[in-house]
């Protein structure tokens, strides 16, 4: 097992300061010769992965590559301290939000900040692309030869399980008279590679063209129990098992949620983050609203915001399969608020881009909610990178944007196809975001909730008329919301006293709140999809229970008379135990399907059964604030009530 950073970030509320403070590796002198009086390293530049046994040659001095310089607040402390008091309920500040302008104005580097940095990057012979509206990040291209020289270190190949990433030999160096207010640069080294999209799709058959019958293959049910296999033993008693669904339609996931036709989140907006963007995303929008009796998004009612590189047909986003998890982003926020503005802002597949549309988003401010369903597939993230995205989401809590995070969809990440140890994902693990877990829920023909619980599968496969535990490298587990205790960053005040110290042992625990996310349940999707044309198909994950969660915001907002609710953290924790959230327990379920994707995303047919919240890992549902469904799940009255 590879080191660990342990770094704390402590939210304090009256002295309230969240602090970010990093172990960095040993300083080490540049390799290139530029070994400069003036300059100084930056601790926690260099991700753990790069490890000198793994190197694997240096990286062509011609080779292009795209960096983004983070530049830090200004009186970081005072803006964190701020963005507790805005978002805390009984606090004076209490949604005494900040324009966009004025937060910058207040908390963000100064225009000579910004000069200094890119008469640095331009003397070293770099591109000066631009800078963000709000100062934070500072982008530029240059030869590998040119950005060596201007970060005092030599750039290297790295070995990472198969695959070959490119990062600083030493840590990054940077003009002594920057110190402290540069905090990261992003794209020197290939992390930005190893974040993925939270999107569980269903092992089910597609069905193709506009007049396909459901979404799956035919023994699929279209609600809870509708079919069930009596051929294989019933290992759940009667109502508690069925065959795989063939994902909820929007009508459905409605009733799950107890929305009247009155939430429609008019008037309201929500924003989504991901890498790329496909092509077909409105009309296949309209094809998928028809389907659900949906009327088709209005004139303007969709609009995309996209870096450099995330064009459909930029060569790094063909088959990317981001398209999908756009598809379901999208089309899972009309679900609950059909009437809500929507803007999609799309990263490149490259230098860290999906947090430069991140920046967008918030620096834009025109989004009062904004889903990210994506994580890093790497524990070590740099010190660096958590840095800069703690000042980022700073800035969305002073302007009261409520970030969300899906939690992730490998558990605990303990098993080989994941982290190899237990851990929850970056950024969901941050304290400034709120992390969206997963549930596993069975509705009725009446549209009624037969059972909510947590989304933790395991498998069994028949084996001479017996149902045995498969056996693969991540033994019976099969998909589940991330969730657990981080090792990097300290229990914030807003789950005190509602998440166990003994579990929590003093930490920040993951996740916040819950909504369906099983991919044996999901919801139907449509999108275009070579070469089949237009399909529907079930999908889940928790890239699903995110936007959920988002439309559902958007409906309380537009219910209430609302513009915006901030960072939602110290509210959810405020409403634990209250109407409007269900405590999510454990109940005996499952599914039977022919096909069944394992882990590592591998498909297999044969007869199986699908456990839910079985406890495979080390999570499941209980009483209470648990790792897997958080503080709950939204009721009826989470958008009409309290």
């Amino acid at each position: 097992m590879a080191a660990r950073w342990f770094r704390t970030a402590r939210l304090i509320v009256g002295c309230m300061v969240l602090a970010l403070v990093g172990a960095g590796p040993a300083v080490a002198q540049p390799t290139n010769g530029d070994a400069v009086n003036d300059r100084v390293p930056m601790p926690g530049s260099t991700p753990q992965w790069a490890r000198p046994d793994l190197k694997a040659g240096r990286v062509s001095p011609g080779s292009q590559r795209r960096v983004l310089v983070a530049l830090s607040l200004r009186n970081r402390a005072e803006a964190q301290q701020r963005a507790i008091e805005v978002s805390t309920p009984g606090s004076p500040r209490y949604r005494h939000f900040l324009t966009a302008e004025q937060f910058v104005d207040r908390f963000g580097p100064d225009q000579h900040t910004v000069d200094r940095v890119r008469t640095w990057l331009q003397e070293a012979g770099l591109h000066v692309e631009g800078v963000s509206a709000n100062r934070h990040l500072v982008t530029a291209t240059g030869r590998v030869e040119q950005l060596e020289r201007a970060f005092g270190t030599g750039l290297a190949r790295y070995r990472y399980g198969k695959d070959v990433l490119v990062a600083p030999e030493s840590p990054v160096r940077i003009p002594a008279d920057l110190r402290g207010e540069v905090s990261a640069v992003l794209g020197l080294d290939d992390s930005h590679r190893l974040i993925r999209s939270r999107l569980v799709r269903s092992p089910q058959q597609t069905t193709q063209g506009p007049e396909g019958s459901g979404g799956a293959e035919e023994d699929c049910a279209e609600y809870w129990a509708q079919h069930n296999n009596t051929a294989v033993p019933q290992k759940y008693p009667e109502g508690r098992q069925s065959n795989v669904l063939c994902g909820y339609t929007a009508n459905q996931l409605r009733a799950i949620y107890g929305l009247g036709q009155e939430a429609t989140g008019a008037g309201r907006t929500i924003g989504i983050t991901g890498e790329c963007t496909l092509a077909t995303a409105e009309s296949d929008t309209n094809r998928w609203s028809r389907r659900m009796g949906l009327p088709p998004l209005r004139p303007g009612q969709y609009r995309e915001v996209l870096q450099p590189g995330a064009a459909a047909d930029a060569p790094e986003c063909r088959g990317s399969g981001w398209g999908v998890e756009q598809a379901l982003d999208i089309q899972s926020v009309r679900a609950m608020a059909p009437d809500a503005d929507i803007v999609y802002y799309g990263g490149a597949p490259e230098s860290g881009s999906v947090f430069e549309a991140l920046n967008t988003a918030i620096a834009q401010n025109e989004t009062p909610v904004i889903s990210n369903s994506w994580g890093e597939d790497e524990p070590e993230v740099p010190t660096d990178v958590r840095t800069q995205f703690a000042d980022m989401v700073t800035q969305a809590a002073n302007q009261g944007q409520s970030i969300l995070f899906s939690s992730g969809d490998s558990g605990d990440n303990s098993g080989p196809s994941a982290f190899g140890f237990a851990a929850p994902d970056f950024p969901a693990e941050s304290p400034m975001v709120t992390a969206v877990g997963g549930t596993s829920v069975g509705l009725d023909a009446q549209n009624r909730v037969e059972f909510t619980t947590g989304w933790e599968n395991s498998a069994d496969q028949l084996q001479d008329g017996q149902w045995a535990p498969i056996q693969s490298a991540d033994g019976d587990f099969i998909g589940g919301a991330g969730g657990g205790v981080s090792p990097n960053y300290s229990m914030p005040i807003y789950q005190r006293g509602v998440v166990s110290t003994r579990y929590a042992r003093g930490q920040r625990a993951v996740p916040d709140i819950s909504a369906l996310a099983n991919n044996f349940t999901g919801m139907r999707i449509g999108f275009t999809q070579a070469p089949h044309g237009f399909v529907l198909e079930p999908v889940g994950g928790t890239s699903l229970a995110s936007p959920l969660i988002a439309g559902l915001l958007a409906d309380r907002m537009q219910v209430h008379g609302v513009q915006r609710m901030g960072f939602l953290n110290p509210w959810i924790y405020r409403s634990y135990r209250s109407p409007g959230l269900a405590d999510v327990t454990h109940h005996d379920a499952g599914v039977w399907t022919s096909r069944m994707h394992l882990a590592d995303r591998t498909l297999v047919t044969g007869s199986y059964l699908v456990d839910f919240d079985s406890k495979p890992q080390s999570l499941q549902s209980m009483p209470g604030w648990d790792p897997v469904t958080g503080v709950g799940t939204p009721t009826r009255t989470f958008v009409y009530g309290y």
